[in-house]
C-alpha cells in the first residue's frame, strides 16, 4: 500500500504495526543506524510470519459464533458454537476510507468478518455484526441488503445460511478465479476484496498446495495451516480439480509463491499489486 495515498489523518494509525514498534525501538534504543534497523526488522518480521502466521494477528479479535452446521429452528441457548479470529481492522481500511469515504469501509468490514467467520466454520448473525463494529443494527440490516442486491455479493451469514444452505467461502472462489486465468483486477472487482487480501489467500492456499504435493495427510495440513476442515476441504478439492495441464502454469506460480518472502517494507513503501507479488 502507498502511503501517499491515504487522508492525513489516517497517517498515524498506518504507522501502528509490530514492524514500526520493532523498527523505531531498534533505533531509538540501541542507535541502529537505518539500514541495519530495516534489516533486522525484515528478519524478525519474517520470523514471525514463518513460525506464528496461523495464529491472531494484532488486529484480531476471538469471538464465538454460532457454528454453520446449526440447523434452523435451534435457540441461541442451545445451539453449538466456536471460537473465530476475526480482522477488526485492516490497513486497507484507512485506503478505502481515505478514497472511498467510511461507508464503504464498513461494507467492505461486513464482508471480510462475516467471511472470515464462514472459513472457520462459524457464522455470524446481524447482532453479532452490530456489536463487533460497533454500529446499530438498522445499519447493519441497510449494509448488507446494499451489498447483496447492488454489488451481488452472497454473504453467510447466519440467516442467509439458514435459509439457503451453506455454499463454498469466498477464499475458495477467489483461489477458483485465480486458477482460471482471471487477471487480478478483475478477481478484485469481481469479490470486492482487496489486492492485498487477495494475495493473502494465495499464499494461504499456496502452502496447502505444496503440503499436499508432500504428501502430508489432511489432518497433518490442517494442523501445519490452522486452517478450518471446511475451508481446508475446499482447497483440497481445487487442487484435485485443477490437476489437469492446462492450469500448470497457475499451479507452478502457486509453488513460487509459497517460498516467496514479502518484507513489511515492500507493504509500507510500494503500492504492491498482485500483479508486482506474483
Amino acid at each position: 500500500m502507498n502511503e501517499n495515498n491515504l487522508h492525513p489523518r489516517y497517517m498515524s494509525t498506518f504507522q501502528h504495526t509490530i514492524a514500526q514498534q520493532i523498527y523505531t525501538e531498534l533505533e531509538d534504543d540501541y542507535q541502529f543506524p537505518k539500514a541495519i534497523c530495516r534489516s533486522l526488522t525484515e528478519l524478525f518480521t519474517d520470523y514471525i510470519d514463518v513460525y506464528f502466521g496461523g495464529q491472531r494477528n494484532p488486529n484480531q479479535i476471538v469471538f464465538n459464533c454460532v457454528s454453520y452446521t446449526v440447523p434452523p429452528g435451534v435457540s441461541a441457548e442451545e445451539a453449538k458454537t466456536i471460537p473465530v479470529k476475526l480482522t477488526v481492522f485492516d490497513a486497507d481500511d484507512l485506503l478505502v476510507a481515505s478514497q472511498q469515504g467510511v461507508q464503504v469501509m464498513m461494507k467492505e468490514r461486513i464482508v471480510r468478518i462475516v467471511e472470515e467467520a464462514y472459513d472457520q466454520g462459524g457464522v455470524l448473525t446481524q447482532a453479532d455484526i452490530a456489536m463487533l463494529l460497533g454500529i446499530s443494527l438498522r445499519t447493519v440490516t441497510r449494509y448488507i441488503k446494499d451489498i447483496q442486491e447492488t454489488e451481488d455479493i452472497f454473504l453467510h451469514t447466519r440467516g442467509n445460511v439458514r435459509d439457503i444452505g451453506p455454499g463454498v467461502s469466498h477464499k475458495t472462489r477467489i483461489i477458483e478465479l485465480y486458477l482460471q486465468n482471471y487477471e487480478y483486477g478483475d478477481i478484485e472487482r469481481r469479490t470486492k476484496h482487496s489486492s492485498r487480501a487477495i494475495m493473502r489467500y494465495i499464499k494461504e492456499f499456496s502452502r496447502v498446495f505444496i503440503l499436499r504435493e508432500q504428501g502430508h495427510q489432511s489432518y497433518e495440513i490442517r494442523l501445519l495451516t490452522d486452517l478450518s476442515e471446511k475451508l481446508l476441504g475446499e482447497y483440497l478439492d481445487l487442487i484435485k480439480r485443477y490437476s489437469d495441464e492446462k492450469y500448470q502454469e497457475r499451479l507452478e506460480l502457486i509453488r513460487s509463491i509459497a517460498f516467496k518472502k514479502t518484507s513489511w517494507f515492500d507493504l509500507r513503501d510500494n503500492d504492491q499489486t498482485m500483479g508486482d507479488g506474483l
